[in-house]
């Protein structure tokens, strides 16, 4: 009994109201049984084993001259004959416009296949997360298309037209897909909890082993879909098992295995993880 009264105790510890609003729903279907999808099948008892401190997958790192940094309207055509680049770095400046954007990103997909396909990750990042580019979905979904070798993609600051529709093109599009990383705006577009629902029940992303996922859709019934999909994707070593990061007003929850855990801290690299399931 005093475990469970610690574990109702961690449901809201820490957070602000609005993220206890957030799990009331949770802490509901967990008293009367009425789910959406089906419970995790039975965990052995993990008391005493103490949580993980941090989600277990790690982002690879490349050196320097591996990775093609774009921040400038200016990209030079030795730049994409260049040999051994494994990643390409957007970074929004305020100088740039969309037009100069979508230039760049354009030279990329129509680099030689050798610069293509030797690609494994791609990284936008919008430093100025309220500026929005507008057209630039489009051009970062067919240099995505031609780059099929990518196994990590992360987006800080999606583009406002950013939809089901892209988030799914990007599964199909990258076979070896190992994690993906998708980070809202205050005015990005919700994704269809349904549709991402449709999505990951696919066999489109059998290879991802790590989804985060920050204030893109607002569906409380996502807490026990997480729950439910990530104990599908269990593995004998845990390790290799999905993670699923999703972030609520800046407080993280993650799911692996089934069992949930969330941080009273924002961010993620400090993030102390409790489990909360009994």
């Amino acid at each position: 009994m005093a475990l469970l009264n610690e574990l109702d105790q961690l449901w809201t510890e820490g957070y602000p109201e609005e993220v206890d609003d957030y799990l009331e729903h949770c802490r509901r279907t967990r008293c009367d049984g009425n789910r959406m999808w089906p419970s995790p099948p039975v965990i052995e008892n993990i008391v005493g084993t103490p949580p993980p401190k941090y989600p277990t997958f790690v982002r690879p790192t490349f050196r320097p001259e591996q990775i093609l940094l774009i921040k400038s309207d200016d990209i030079l055509d030795q730049e994409l004959m260049r040999t051994g680049i494994l990643m390409v770095e957007v970074v929004t400046d305020r100088k740039m416009n969309d037009a100069q954007l979508d230039a760049q990103l354009d030279a990329i997909a129509n680099a030689p296949d050798e610069f293509r396909l030797s690609l494994r990750a791609f990284y936008w990042c919008n430093p100025a997360r309220h500026r929005h580019l507008r057209n630039s979905s489009e051009a970062v979904m067919q240099l995505i298309q031609v780059c099929p070798n990518l196994q990590h993609i992360r987006f800080e600051g999606l583009p406002p037209d950013f939809s089901d529709f892209i988030f799914s093109s990007i599964l199909r599009s990258c076979p070896n897909l190992v994690s993906l990383t998708l980070v809202a705006t205050p005015c990005s577009r919700k994704l269809d909890m349904e549709m991402i629902v449709k999505i990951l029940d696919s066999k489109l992303c059998e290879q991802v082993r790590y989804f985060e996922l920050h204030e893109i859709i607002s569906d409380p019934f996502l807490l026990e879909f997480f729950e439910h999909f990530s104990a599908r994707r269990k593995k004998q070593d845990p390790c290799n098992s999905l993670e699923i990061v999703y972030t609520y007003v800046g407080f993280p929850l993650m799911w692996r295995e089934g069992l949930r855990y969330h941080s009273k801290r924002r961010l993620l690299q400090e993030a102390d993880w409790r489990d909360v399931k009994e």
